[in-house]
């Protein structure tokens, strides 16, 4: 047996090598990927990136399932599936870690929530009141905004939603539970004149409120306001 495979210990050392490398360099992203999918929503500039390296962990473990096959059984690796491996590692090590995947999530919910105040206050200079404008702001961002960045466990594109509370006296700052990211919330004052938007984006795979300065964006919607910071109501 070992005078037919005279290289097979250190074929067999070389290739368990790089495999090994291959699942080290792409353990942080495949972990990070199964937690996108395991959440109940991800972001897609996320996935992709992630998914890749994900694969590439699967070729390293398929690897080192035919290794010790071949020790244990003396049935020897197809050759391609090698070939594919040290490609793989290859590609591994020039692409490095790659840091975050950039997200764009919550520069696409801040064009929503700059579309729906602009829709909002077109129909407030009309003499509308707030609570009337639900309608319009809902078509407008179905129309601007079909699909948001994020994903369902299912990979499934979410659409924006918009959720309107009456009678409240300043912004809503803790999401309300099973609201998906790229929910926008138009709380209204009881004189239904003033109200105050918030959004909600990613923290990983749970929905947060989208922030600006450590702070919750609040976008004030009115005559007489513009942005608002966390503590302001009306003017």
């Amino acid at each position: 047996m070992n005078g037919r495979r005279p290289l097979r210990w250190l074929k067999f050392g070389v290739y368990l090598a790089s495999a090994a490398v291959t699942m080290a360099a792409s353990a942080p992203a495949a972990r990070a990927f199964l937690a996108l999918v395991a959440g109940p929503f991800g972001e897609a500039s996320q996935i992709g990136g992630l998914a890749a390296r994900f694969a590439c962990a699967c070729v390293a473990a398929l690897v080192v399932a035919w290794l010790v096959i071949d020790a244990a059984f003396d049935r020897i690796v197809p050759r391609r599936l090698l070939a594919v491996q040290l490609a793989v590692m290859s590609a591994t090590l020039l692409a490095g870690s790659g840091g975050p995947p950039t997200r764009v999530g919550s520069a696409a919910v801040e064009a929503m929530l700059d579309r729906a105040r602009s829709v909002a206050a077109d129909s407030l200079g009309k003499g509308e009141s707030l609570a009337a404008v639900e309608p319009s702001v809902r078509a407008e961002l179905l129309q601007a905004f079909p699909h948001t960045p994020f994903r369902d466990r299912w990979l499934r594109s979410l659409p924006p939603a918009l959720v309107v509370l009456e009678g409240a006296d300043g912004p809503l700052l803790v999401p309300r539970p099973g609201d998906p990211p790229g929910t926008l919330y138009l709380a209204i004052a009881p004189s239904g004149a003033v109200g105050w938007m918030t959004a909600l984006v990613l923290d990983g795979s749970e929905p947060v409120l989208l922030r600006e300065n450590g702070r919750p964006r609040i976008v004030g919607v009115g005559r007489c306001l513009g942005d608002r910071i966390e503590g302001e109501r009306e003017c």
